[in-house]
């Protein structure tokens, strides 16, 4: 694809405007400047020079615009339609597009952290290794335990702290190391565990089959990110950014099928598979779309609003790739409470609230249709907005 298209804005005009759906476009700046903000919060301010990718992520997944874009200079953009991702010959505008879609979760993700924790000094400094084990035993993961005290064994920073390790290690099941079904493809039977946020791998990870599940400790508690199965890439290598938060645990919550990459091989198969650079632009989209309704939910001052953004982005991230009628969601609502500081019993009493949702055993969600649900969070912006 050698000839783009230019188009001019003008200082003061909009490029995007909040609360509109994406048409047919995304631009790359080229000449000026933009600045984005959304109405009532200060987490989405951000400025755009030239080289930046605007607009992307929410025409990948048909997402209304979280923000509005304006140029404070006049402005210049590339346009490029969605498809034509498929036809992009140069190599380094393919790379371009990847680093922008990792910057971007990893940038919303620190505004989450930085929303969220209580204790701002947790965003530079994480629980000692023996306290992270201890929470995540208590919450049913000993082979996350025994990896993090293997893990601190390697460091040899203090002895008596060693020892100690090695004393807890002995009282836990050894780990459960992957079985190899072909050279990079691995089988991780149920709870064990990829890697930690104590010791990033640098790898990437795209799963074939099963469930995998993200955590992190924030504020004492065990924080579950996200939960992704099949045809989705969880990337363990170490943030760019300083934010201790950013480290992850990855977990098998099923018996799962991965195969194992570095980062450069991950790139060369999107250069030179066209199907799969729009299915990873979707994919990471989704994700960017989760963490930004996160940071809504935390903002939204409406405690059955909080519950429908949650739960919706919850919805988009297990049905991307897999069209559903019905759907526990696979957070519980312990879940939901460590990741919007609320309590449980305020979730349940606005939860009974929702018609096409039910609670089972005061820990699960079930949507019993995502159609109805859909229309009932319509239908509640449209009454109370």
């Amino acid at each position: 694809m050698d000839n783009y298209r230019t188009i001019k804005f003008p200082k003061s005009s909009f490029i995007y405007e909040q609360g509109n759906y994406p048409k047919d476009s995304f631009y790359i700046i080229t000449k000026g400047k933009a600045v984005s903000y959304a109405i009532n919060s200060n987490n989405y301010n951000k400025e755009y020079n030239v080289g930046h990718i605007i607009g992307l992520v929410n025409l990948a997944v048909s997402e209304p615009y979280d923000v509005s874009i304006e140029a404070i200079e006049d402005v210049e953009v590339l346009e490029f339609n969605l498809y034509d991702i498929n036809n992009i010959t140069n190599n380094d505008l393919i790379k371009k597009i990847y680093e922008y879609l990792n910057n971007t979760l990893e940038t919303w993700l620190s505004r989450y952290y930085i929303i969220l924790v209580k204790n701002k000094l947790d965003l530079y400094y994480k629980e000692n290794v023996f306290t992270m084990a201890d929470i995540y035993l208590k919450n049913g993961f000993s082979e996350v335990s025994s990896k993090l005290y293997l893990e601190y064994i390697k460091t040899l920073e203090n002895k008596d702290d060693i020892e100690y390790a090695e004393i807890e290690l002995l009282k836990l099941p050894p780990p459960i190391n992957p079985s190899t079904f072909t050279s990079n493809i691995f089988l991780y039977k149920k709870g064990s565990c990829l890697y930690t946020e104590f010791k990033p791998s640098n790898y990437l990870y795209v799963i074939l089959s099963g469930r995998i599940g993200i955590y992190s400790i924030i504020n004492g508690n065990l924080l579950l990110k996200d939960i992704y199965k099949k045809n989705y890439v969880i990337d363990g290598y170490e943030p760019k950014l300083e934010y201790k938060p950013l480290l992850t645990t990855a977990v098998a919550l099923e018996t799962s099928y991965i195969k194992i990459l570095k980062k450069e091989e991950f790139i060369e198969m999107l250069i030179n598979d066209r199907q799969l650079r729009l299915y990873h632009i979707k994919m990471m989209s989704m994700k960017i779309i989760n963490v930004l309704s996160k940071i809504k939910a935390i903002e939204e001052e409406k405690m059955i609003f909080k519950l429908f953004i949650l739960i919706s982005a919850s919805i988009k991230i297990d049905t991307l790739f897999d069209e559903q009628n019905t759907l526990v969601i696979p957070y519980t609502i312990n879940d939901i409470k460590n990741s919007i500081n609320i309590s449980v019993e305020d979730i349940i009493e606005n939860l009974k609230k929702i018609k096409s949702i039910e609670i089972i055993k005061d820990k699960y969600i079930r949507i019993i249709d995502i159609n109805d649900f859909f229309k009932e969070y319509h239908e509640y912006q449209k009454n109370n907005y």
